[in-house]
């Protein structure tokens, strides 16, 4: 039995520090994904607030036999925060607000911190430049480390799917790239 499935079931049992203990450590990555997808703080916090909710109730409602806990939480996580942008998109109208997601965390000096932003500033600039549907599979699989399994799994698209999604996301960089280095006669590596 896996450490997640012991604390699901000290969940079950009525143990309310196993839950905290069981997504601690996925929340930063969760928050960005949804940021990712809703470009907007608040949303974000919403849909993962939702998230939260509903996973709790599940394990304690449900038989959950928990192969990859992270997988099944994304999962939940893209639907609800769909679920937040048809919401607002339809109620509102909202044109979604544009804001920087930060990559960052625990950085170990201030020079490797500003390098490191400046960098993640530019991939990110970069990555909003691709469709959600290629940018999302791409943030899952390069920052999350998320398999291609995984990843079809999480979003409820075939595999096939993810794999030509993120290559033409590649490619689009790649074009980007090309030509930002050809517009800044800058030396980015090909």
């Amino acid at each position: 039995m896996n450490n997640n499935q012991v604390l699901i079931n000290k969940i079950k049992a009525g143990d309310k520090e196993a839950f905290n203990e069981l997504v601690v450590d996925i929340l930063p990555s969760a928050y960005k994904m949804a940021l990712s997808i809703l470009k907007s703080k608040e949303f974000a916090e919403e849909s993962l607030q939702l998230t939260l909710e509903l996973v709790y109730i599940s394990i304690l409602k449900k038989d959950l036999a928990m192969t990859n806990f992270k997988a099944w939480f994304f999962r939940v996580l893209y639907t609800k925060s769909i679920d937040t942008y048809r919401k607002y998109k339809r109620e509102q109208n909202l044109q979604l607000l544009n804001v920087d997601i930060d990559f960052s965390y625990n950085e170990p000096s201030t020079q490797a911190k500003i390098i490191e932003s400046e960098n993640k500033r530019e991939v990110i600039n970069l990555l909003k430049q691709l469709k959600e549907e290629e940018r999302i599979p791409i943030i899952l699989y390069y920052y999350e480390g998320f398999s291609i399994t995984e990843i079809s799994s999480i979003l409820d698209i075939n595999s096939n799917t993810i794999k030509t999604r993120m290559a033409r996301g590649r490619r689009k960089l790649k074009k980007i790239i090309n030509a930002l280095q050809s517009k800044e006669g800058g030396f980015y590596e090909q």
